[in-house]
């Protein structure tokens, strides 16, 4: 369960505790080889950092966590690449019987090659160091002000990622946006106001129906160039066309009041 903010509080030490417990979750899932918890728990103390707007440590430690959540992002793709393929493997029509046991095949060649991402584990112990010394500086409004932030980006990326639609570059609009929903949900979910629940549900739909897609990519990357990629692009390509219009409807219906009104209808205007 993501801990939350405890309003009523001092921000600065509410800061310090959710990092705290944030940092803590991620070395634990690490340790035990739980790469999706860590990453998972990376994502959600950056967006933590970036609701301090003018703390000066906050995007050094971020930028810290950042790359440690892509040291170990290989092995996280390594994990993916199988579920999707058995996701892939349910879906009507099937290429052929043979096609899916030569790729599995594939995909656990290469992950034999994939270094223990628990190797990453001294990198982690001393991003948590940095977290234990923290002294955040936040001053009332800096929330309220961080979350205007963090839905105007998300706005900003879905017109983006409709006005790229069919382009060489909507993959990358299309991978932005994921990130900035993200953000955004993981934001909601330590807030927790009485307004946020219907808002991180959707914002968690848009996520995942995002993130399957670029797993469907990255699937595509990895078979490349052998008979089992060229058997399921078709079908892989097809999946990816129909969750990007599921993605864009349903962040087009998140997304489309105004930023002062969205802030309203969370009742952040009650947080100081």
């Amino acid at each position: 369960m993501t801990p939350r903010f405890r309003f009523g509080h001092p921000l600065p030490k509410e800061f310090r505790r959710l990092a705290g417990e944030l940092a803590g979750a991620a070395l634990s899932a690490l340790t035990e080889g739980d790469v999706h918890q860590t990453r998972r728990r990376i994502k959600e103390i950056r967006a933590l950092f970036a609701l301090t707007l003018k703390d000066a440590d906050a995007p050094q430690m971020a930028a810290c966590f950042r790359d440690i959540a892509r040291a170990i992002s290989q092995a996280r793709d390594d994990e993916v690449c199988l579920a999707t393929l058995n996701r892939l493997e349910a879906l009507p029509p099937t290429p052929g019987q043979d096609v899916f046991p030569a790729a599995r095949a594939a995909l656990h060649r290469n992950r034999a090659s994939t270094p223990d991402p628990v190797r990453h584990v001294a990198e982690l112990q001393a991003a948590c160091k940095m977290v234990d010394g923290w002294r955040p500086i936040v001053k009332p409004g800096h929330l309220r002000k961080a979350l205007r932030k963090s839905y105007c980006q998300c706005r900003k990326a879905l017109a983006v990622a409709g006005g790229e639609a069919g382009s060489p570059a909507a993959e990358e609009a299309l991978h932005t946006l994921r990130k900035r929903i993200k953000r955004l949900w993981a934001q909601l979910r330590l807030i927790h106001t009485p307004g946020t629940g219907k808002r991180i549900r959707r914002a968690d739909e848009i996520a995942e129906a995002i993130g399957l897609e670029h797993d469907l990519a990255v699937l595509n990357a990895r078979l490349r160039g052998t008979p089992a990629g060229k058997a399921l692009e078709r079908k892989i390509e097809s999946e990816r066309a129909h969750l990007r219009r599921i993605a864009m409807e349903r962040a087009s219906r998140l997304l489309r009041t105004t930023p002062g009104k969205f802030l309203k209808k969370i009742g952040v205007e009650k947080i100081r």
